[in-house]
């Protein structure tokens, strides 16, 4: 997508590529975040992108939209320490954020030579997606 680097000074000229990623997070029913770990953080260009979409200040684009969190790794701990650190994120800009179950994808064991999910990974990613359905539809219910 090319957005520019996020920078508070742009905010009054606010770029196209910005107001793409902001009309795209309000006409969704939930955001799924999908990230690598990265010297035991998120990805920046995801950052970025969430700068984006939660400005100007008061007119954040995910403010009460549910949301859920994954990552793959090669790594023994998965992305544990990435999904921490967007989770808080997420609940400082008000998402109502899923919490179980978890997913801390090791794509070393449980992808085949062909990249496609196997085992009783394949099983454990149809149930979160399930959850995740389950939560966006709770969230648009009234209550």
């Amino acid at each position: 997508m090319d957005l520019p680097l996020f920078n508070q000074d742009l905010e009054a000229d606010f770029p196209a590529k910005a107001v793409a990623i902001k009309q795209v997070v309000e006409q969704a029913d939930g955001v799924l975040f999908v990230t690598p770990e990265y010297n035991r953080g998120f990805s920046g260009v995801l950052k970025n992108a969430i700068d984006w979409a939660s400005r100007p200040w008061g007119k954040s684009s995910f403010a009460g939209k549910p949301a859920a969190i994954v990552g793959a790794s090669m790594g023994p701990l998965g992305t544990t320490q990435a999904q921490s650190q967007l989770r808080n994120v997420l609940l400082y800009l008000d998402m109502k954020v899923m919490g179980q179950p978890e997913v801390y994808f090791n794509a070393i064991t449980s992808l085949d030579e062909q990249g496609h999910v196997v085992g009783e990974s394949r099983e454990f990613i149809k149930s979160f997606a399930e959850a995740f359905v389950a939560h966006v539809r709770s969230a648009a219910s009234p209550r």
